[in-house]
């Protein structure tokens, strides 16, 4: 578990700020000058496939900065061979191809981010990974809980009695390692056990929504119909505009063109919403344009308003800046956690092994 946790902890707090680091580190792709008009969508899009015939674009994501471009996620078409990139951008102001990454492969710039992602919610190792991360964090959501039983004072009443569980003491090294182990974690123990209980339902959803759908339901997604690239006549402009004329107050985060379903899956945000890219989807029909189906959360059962939570809340987006600091802090609270734990605890595994040295020479003696 404290190896699970720690890559958890350091990949976390990178995470918080991922879209800063990111467009840091990737500054010639990203950024972008602002002007008055812009480029519509599917303008963008036959750029792209102009330039790179044998690629076929599958989501447009927009960004939340007027000053950053668009960014296309692409795959190779049917019978071509495989693309050595998976993301291409664009400035969407002067149509400007500005470059290309593979996200997938090796440790490059432009892979860090999908690198650490991985690592942090599945180890790299796929299915397997997932529920690694998700077994070590429901074992950390009972520690969190069992520390708190064994930290809370006989007298919780009385604030004296509070005081020498949330302060450390400098007597020993020893003793400031446990103290402080202690103390920072029962002053961060909500956010953690927040932290700790997303991450199970992020891991683990196969096990975690039914046991949500036992006390409410949960929306569905209808099945949808596999179709060929050729076959899809509606644009991305036209899903993003039948989406406006139902929402006009939307504001489109990213459409995703689904030939597996045979659809438009267009995630858009709405006032009110608890994460800042949108808690919302509509499925347009990819052959005649119309929405097949709306997914509201704020308009859903008490089970769906709830599952839009968990994400925002993992990362702290659900309260802005200060909700992201916060998750950062945790981060960090965590590996000091895990150091102060295995400090404490090797100290202790030497003196049980000195004790039972000390009986073993007093049996000989005997």
């Amino acid at each position: 578990m404290m190896a699970c946790l720690l890559i958890a902890a350091a990949t976390g707090i990178w995470l918080v700020f991922r879209q800063e680091l990111d467009r840091s580190l990737n500054s010639r792709l990203r950024v972008v000058t602002p002007a008055a008009t812009h480029l519509s969508e599917d303008e963008i899009v036959s750029r792209a496939e102009a330039a790179f015939p044998r690629a076929l674009v599958t989501l447009v994501q927009f960004s939340l900065r007027p000053d950053e471009s668009v960014s296309l996620t692409v795959a190779s078409r049917s019978g071509t061979a495989p693309l050595s990139f998976d993301r291409i951008y664009f400035n969407q102001y002067t149509g400007e191809f500005l470059g290309q990454r593979n996200t997938r492969k090796g440790i490059t710039r432009g892979s860090l981010d999908s690198l650490i992602l991985g690592l942090h919610f599945q180890l790299l190792a796929g299915a397997w990974g997932y529920s690694i991360m998700g077994v070590a964090a429901f074992i950390w959501l009972v520690s969190d809980v069992i520390g708190l039983v064994l930290s809370w004072p006989h007298v919780w009443l009385r604030i004296r009695s509070w005081k020498p569980i949330v302060s450390t003491r400098t007597s020993s090294s020893y003793r400031l390692n446990y103290d402080l182990h202690r103390a920072s974690g029962v002053w961060l123990l909500p956010v953690l056990l927040v932290l700790a209980f997303t991450s199970v339902s992020l891991n683990l959803p196969q096990y975690f929504r039914p046991a949500v759908e036992f006390f409410s339901p949960l929306s569905q997604r209808p099945p949808g119909t596999r179709i060929q690239a050729d076959e899809a006549v509606v644009t991305f402009d036209q899903a993003d505009a039948a989406v406006r004329r139902m929402f006009p107050e939307a504001r489109t985060d990213n459409i995703y063109r689904d030939l597996n379903h045979g659809w438009h899956s267009v995630y858009f945000h709405l006032p009110g919403d608890a994460n800042p890219q949108g808690d919302n989807f509509a499925l347009v029909d990819l052959k005649t344009g119309t929405i097949t189906d709306v997914m509201r959360p704020a308009q859903g059962t008490a089970g769906d308003r709830f599952m839009a939570w968990l994400y925002p809340l993992h990362t702290g987006s659900a309260l802005g800046w200060p909700g992201r600091l916060l998750v950062a802090l945790a981060g960090i609270v965590v590996l000091v956690l895990n150091a102060t734990a295995l400090y404490t605890w090797c100290v202790r595994w030497r003196m049980r092994r000195r004790a039972n040295r000390m009986r073993r020479a007093v049996v000989m003696t005997q």
